[in-house]
């Protein structure tokens, strides 16, 4: 059984989906020395997070493309206030 923290166990799927990419679910319990559960809940709370990407049998990090639309909807609200600053 992992002695990892939750944060920790969870820092340690994100550091290796960053250097694998795709990773499979029993390649995360083999690494984390964590029962399955564990990681499946792990993965879960990751994602809706979104810091992850849930699929079949494994996770994968987000895409570029996912994050960069997630900030332009995020940053939408900021730059219709800025054009609509008063100009003196």
């Amino acid at each position: 059984m992992s002695n990892l923290h939750p944060q920790q166990r969870q820092q340690r799927i994100l550091d290796l989906l960053s250097s694998q990419g795709f990773t499979r679910t029993q390649g995360l319990i083999a690494a984390l020395g964590a029962s399955g559960a564990t990681v499946r809940r792990d993965l879960e709370v990751l994602a809706a997070q979104g810091q992850l990407e849930r699929l079949h049998g494994g996770a994968a990090p987000l895409s570029r493309d996912i994050r960069y639309l997630e900030r332009q909807s995020q940053s939408a609200g900021a730059k219709q206030a800025w054009l609509s600053w008063p100009v003196t």
